[in-house]
């Protein structure tokens, strides 16, 4: 097998950068172009060509509906597609023309034999994560792992510090906490650095955060000014975004470096010179940096962390060089930021690092070098549930977050009906009990099962987190002792029949009038789903026991679906079962298994039933309400008891009194 040579690429929100291992066992950045480092993550789609980084970014001549920026903080939710000329495209398509313009340039340097790890926020999801191998697979890259942007922040600074050498000098443990403030992204983390070996304890973050928020903040304020200097009230962001934006930034760039930053700005009343200061900036700013901070004590919570703990603070990321981040983490941790490392190429040399670790792995590195890296889990794993007392959906994690990775759990689910050919289980990502806050991976569906299966027959689903992050499912039929066949359809991402159409129109030379048709027929295309998926029966786990119910591991119902399972949730429905027995007071944490099917799952009472003793004890409320006020008014005034009515600790009103008749 031929060597390889290992690379890293840091596929940044707003800028990507790679590096390689080069002869001497070293990391060094590749230049994107002549004298630059650094290739803007912009992709510019003009009718006989696709431009990537500089050239895409020149505002003047190419207008915002033809040029992608920001693709990265779109790979998931409702908004994951980009629109282009008024034609959808998914956001890893766009980061797949990023990544190929990439791939062009390392083979142009590096020749063809070199393999790439490409980094991800380690708060990205399962989909997220999934979508940036997707982008990887479409633009033609060889793409032997993905790994999180901390992991490979840290591996850089063992590298400058020694730490990854074998034959160094032993050092001391370090606790490390990385904070990563990116064009798009924030992630905080927690990591042990020893010899040769990284340890991630806990890790936070937010998809949503990144410098592009205090470039809005500070264009804002730029407009602000700009009214003011004019005495007019005029709403120039509106007519004008992006050119504010380009204007924020400018000023965020000159206040790094400078206390006070003075500019013309030339808004929709003509040019005014504009000034603004580093603490005018902060303070627009100040709830944007206390949202990090916020997450940042969150991750050190659960690490089992206090600043004391820390013995260095790395700085990750373009964004961290305003001077409002590292002065008010300064003050907040009492640390002063590493600064040996470049914050803009850490990642990239990091993941190359990691890239060659892998590949010596496989015995295909030009430079051998060996390291044990261990991730956590960034958010809970767990399945759709029902409770059973209320019926209400839920969601039952199976793996908690900050787990360490790899890591696996099974659960025994059981069929509904005799004969039964499939379960459905629907799986999600995230720490709430509602589904609908969670992220749906997608359904695990096993298909094909054995003929003749009795009702309660079981199968067994195994749930693994790989160390990079990433969903595999399994599945197995004990009593048969034979696979089952599993399909595990996710949600808002591509098929395998889509990322083959993709990769073909980003390989495609030309412009968007060659591909433009490709692109219509490829979002037109139904979803594909199975033969057997109309036969499916959910599988469901209940969030809770009832409480007339006993609390045993066993299914309890011949319709039952999953069961608990994995040494670790019966030691833990054990352990609460005997705090339970010796008055602690406790609970099981662990479900019994019950399948609500769909015929069951929305039984309810009658609305109109409800609606008639919902209105009839309103009236009588009304009525008795009523009656009080009266008797109450009767009380204060008896001459108000005009009814004549006898009511206690209320006078009989007076009458007047006829004269008798006669003489």
């Amino acid at each position: 097998m031929s060597l390889r040579i290992p690379v890293g690429i840091d596929l940044g929100t707003t800028f990507c950068a790679a590096a390689r291992i080069n002869e001497a066992g070293r990391t060094e950045i590749v230049e994107s172009r002549p004298g630059k480092k650094l290739l803007p993550s912009l992709v510019h789609f003009a009718p006989d060509e696709v431009t990537v980084g500089l050239p895409a970014g020149e505002s003047d001549s190419h207008p915002r509906t033809t040029t992608i920026a920001n693709a990265k903080r779109r790979l998931a939710g409702s908004n994951r597609l980009c629109e282009v000329n008024g034609k959808p495209m998914p956001a890893e398509v766009v980061l797949g023309y990023l990544l190929k313009d990439i791939k062009n340039t390392l083979s142009n340097q590096l020749g063809p034999a070199f393999s790439s790890v490409i980094t991800v926020p380690a708060y990205f999801d399962e989909v997220r994560r999934q979508a940036i191998k997707n982008a990887g697979e479409m633009s033609g890259l060889e793409v032997v792992d993905i790994v999180n942007e901390p992991t490979a922040a840290v591996l850089a600074f063992g590298e400058h510090l020694g730490y990854l050498d074998k034959t160094g000098v032993p050092c001391q443990s370090l606790n490390v906490l990385v904070y990563d403030l990116g064009g798009g992204t924030f992630d905080v983390t927690a990591i042990q650095l020893r010899n040769q070996e990284i340890k991630t304890l806990a890790t936070d973050g937010d998809t949503e955060l990144g410098g592009l928020n205090w470039d809005e903040c500070l264009a804002e304020l730029l407009q602000h000014r700009y009214e003011e200097a004019l005495a007019a009230n005029q709403t120039t962001l509106a007519n004008n975004e992006r050119y504010w934006l380009e204007m924020a930034n400018r000023f965020k760039h000159a206040l790094s470096s400078s206390p006070t930053a003075t500019d013309v700005c030339d808004g929709s009343a003509g040019p005014q010179e504009i000034t603004v200061t580093r603490n005018d900036f902060a303070e627009a700013t100040a709830h944007l940096t206390d949202r990090t901070l916020f997450t940042t004590r969150q991750c050190l919570n659960a690490a089992g962390w206090a600043w004391g703990d820390i013995d260095r603070l790395i700085l990750v990321g373009g964004s961290t060089r305003m001077p409002c981040i590292r002065e008010s983490l300064r003050q907040e941790s009492r640390l002063d930021p590493e600064s040996c490392i470049d914050p803009d190429e850490a990642v990239a040399r990091g993941a190359a690092i990691y890239a060659q670790s892998r590949l010596s792995q496989q015995g295909v590195s030009t430079v051998a070098r060996e390291l044990t890296i261990t991730n956590v889990a960034s958010h809970s794993l767990g399945i759709v549930g029902v409770d059973i007392d209320t019926l209400h959906r839920e969601v039952i994690h199976l793996i908690p977050k900050n787990n360490p990775l790899p890591t696996d759990v099974e659960r025994d689910f059981v069929t509904r009906v005799e004969g039964q050919k499939s379960v459905e289980v629907q799986v999600t990502e995230g720490e709430s009990s509602s589904p609908e806050h969670n992220q749906i991976i997608g359904k695990a569906r096993i298909v094909n099962l054995p003929p003749g299966l009795p009702a309660g027959a079981k199968v067994r689903i195994k749930y693994s987190y790989d160390a990079n992050g990433c969903l595999s499912v399994d599945a197995v039929v004990p009593g048969a002792g034979l696979p089952a066949k599993l399909d595990l359809k996710r949600e808002k991402t591509l098929n395998s029949n889509q990322l083959s159409r993709w990769s073909e129109v980003v390989n495609q030379p030309g412009g968007f009038n060659d591909f433009s048709d490709a692109i219509l027929s490829i979002m037109d295309e139904p979803e594909l789903e199975s033969a057997a998926a109309a036969d499916t029966n959910r599988a469901y786990t209940p969030a809770k026991p009832s409480k007339q119910r006993d609390r045993s591991l066993e299914p309890a119902h011949p319709e039952g679906a999953p069961k608990a399972a994995s040494s670790k949730l019966k030691q833990s429905a054990k352990e609460s079962a005997d705090r339970v027995a010796s008055g602690a007071g406790a609970t099981s944490t662990v479900p019994k298994a019950r399948l609500v099917s769909k015929g069951t799952r929305g039984r309810r009472s009658n609305p109109f039933a409800s609606l008639l003793v919902n209105g009839t004890m309103s009236v009588l409320s009304a009525v008795v309400g009523l009656l009080l006020g009266y008797y109450v008014l009767c009380v204060v005034r008896p001459e108000a008891n005009v009814l004549n009515l006898r009511l206690p600790g209320v006078d009989s009103p007076a009458h007047e009194v006829s004269p008798p008749n006669g003489p």
